[in-house]
């Protein structure tokens, strides 16, 4: 009977590129003339959002916008006053293994930005931005799954393995008119908008994904009168429906919104009063889904009959342990000099993530939280007051498997303040951490069985029944193999029923002669 081998593919979705890459921003610019003068510069933003990733002729593309939101105090009146700013950026990275297609996870966020008026109608700002990336690639090994005939013995290993991700992105627009909460007086001048977008319900319908969620705006504005800042919050909701292709219930979702632009208008009433405001947000779905799948392969093999060599090689590989969405609480005490601050008109929050390492079963995440105060001090003054504090956020990983591995997905959902003092102030954010915690395995894994079937297994001389002393422990595959005879008789020999040995015990060996002169 000829050797019969059945192969089995296993899909890996190896790492070809994970790192950070970094862009900086500069701009020069000069103020149009219906702004007053600069008195002082209060606050700077750099908010950076992707707006496309794709690997293409082995280069990674990454492509964005940067809103540069300024707040001064102008140079007569001492008000506050507003100027954004938009600006592309694009990198491009070569990959060493240079794959024609691949699956991109992106993040980025701001590094440092130094920002200062050269003149009272010119501002001068350098930056830089931080981007990480991750590429996978579905690459096939094949393994054996099962081999028969010509003696041959296998010892088959079941494995959990990842299968290929699927993934899908959408860009889509939001177009809502928000109006002005009850008792708020009317928008003079808006100073800033911020947008976050999170996920509240996702389903699988047909190779689609139904996603609900929610659009958190606030609102930074300087009323009709002239009076002291504003803020004004409301909350959307979204729908969008993407197509992944042969995604199915058994598959597990991240999806991710991110808004990546904002456009305002004023709508005013019938008196001429602003009460309301048109926006348009900018919005980015990625959607990942993995499931594990059950395979087996071959680990090792030889024949009863004939001299066979087994031809190993080491696989890689990984499986999806859980998805991960929690939130975690973040605090930080903001000192106040005297006379330095009398009212908080905003309060302005960005986390950067750092680090993020696991052991002992712990997902351990470092990175600084920046908090910025604006307010006014005891003579009317605007102010801002700006600190950057550590901040370390611990997850139960649920699993001390070894190699595993998390990308963490790091937003704010939530910040509040309250005056502990004239010379304190305690500050809470709430972060959302997403992603999906996976781990990583080397296998060895038969890739071929080589027979020389010149040469056959000399049992002459060899007694038809060998007792055998075995030690707990031990599989009945080693001691079938150390005799070369079939691993199926030992175990029908001695009434066993699991390959590894719970307890010592004498076993009977059959010699592999007497099982061909029986059959």
């Amino acid at each position: 009977m000829e050797l019969t081998c059945k192969h089995e593919t296993i899909c890996i979705n190896e790492v070809v590129y994970d790192g950070v890459m970094e862009h900086g921003i500069e701009l020069d610019y000069m103020l149009p003339d219906y702004c007053q003068n600069i008195f002082k510069i209060l606050r700077c933003r750099l908010l950076p959002h992707i707006t496309a990733s794709r690997v293409q002729n082995g280069r990674l593309l990454i492509e964005g916008m940067c809103r540069i939101e300024i707040l001064y105090t102008a140079e007569e009146s001492f008000a506050i006053c507003s100027v954004v700013q938009k600006q592309a950026f694009s990198k491009t990275m070569e990959l060493k293994d240079a794959p024609n297609t691949g699956q991109v996870t992106a993040d980025v966020r701001c590094d440092y930005i130094n920002c200062r008026a050269v003149s009272p109608r010119r501002i001068d700002l350098h930056g830089a931005i931080l981007i990480r990336a991750t590429v996978t690639a579905p690459v096939e090994h094949p393994v054996l799954c099962c081999a028969e005939g010509m003696g041959i013995q296998t010892d088959t290993a079941p494995v959990t393995v990842l299968s290929r991700r699927l993934t899908a992105q959408q860009s889509f627009d939001v177009r809502e008119e928000i109006p002005l909460a009850y008792g708020k007086p009317p928008i003079g001048e808006i100073l800033s908008i911020d947008a976050s977008a999170v996920l509240t319900d996702t389903r699988i319908v047909a190779n689609r994904a139904v996603t609900k969620g929610e659009i958190h705006v606030h609102l930074l504005y300087l009323p009709q009168d002239n009076g002291q800042p504003e803020v004004m919050e409301h909350v959307l909701p979204i729908s969008q429906v993407l197509d992944v292709q042969g995604v199915t219930e058994e598959y597990s979702l991240l999806i991710r919104f991110d808004v990546t632009d904002i456009e305002t208008v004023m709508k005013q009433d019938e008196n001429g009063s602003c009460t309301a405001v048109t926006a348009t947000f900018s919005l980015i779905a990625c959607c990942e889904a993995d499931k594990n799948e059950e395979t087996c392969f071959l680990r090792d093999a030889y024949s009863t009959s004939y001299e066979a060599k087994a031809v190993r090689k080491t696989v890689m590989t990984g499986k999806m342990i859980r998805p991960i969405r929690e939130t975690r609480t973040c605090k930080s005490s903001v000192s106040i000099p005297q006379n330095e601050l009398s009212a908080v008109y905003d309060l302005s929050c960005t986390f950067s993530a750092e680090d993020c390492h696991i052991s002992d079963g712990q997902i351990h995440m470092t990175g600084s939280l920046c908090c910025c105060l604006l307010g006014c001090d005891t003579e009317n003054m605007p102010v801002s007051i700006e600190k950057k504090s550590p901040c370390e956020i611990m997850i139960d990983a649920l699993c001390c498997e070894e190699g595993l591995l998390f990308h963490p997905c790091v937003s704010i959902s939530a910040t509040s303040y309250r005056l502990i003092s004239s010379e304190e102030v305690e500050i809470t954010v709430e972060l959302l951490i997403t992603g999906t915690l996976c781990c990583n395995t080397s296998y060895t894994a038969v890739s071929e069985i080589d027979i020389d079937e010149k040469t056959r297994v000399s049992c002459n001389g060899d007694p038809a029944i060998r007792l055998y002393y075995a030690a707990a422990g031990e599989r009945v595959w080693e001691i079938a193999k150390q005799y070369r005879t079939d691993v199926a008789s030992v175990l029908s020999e001695n009434e066993l029923e699991t390959d590894t040995l719970a307890e010592p015990c004498v076993l009977l060996i059959p010699s592999s002669q007497t099982l061909q002169e029986e059959a």
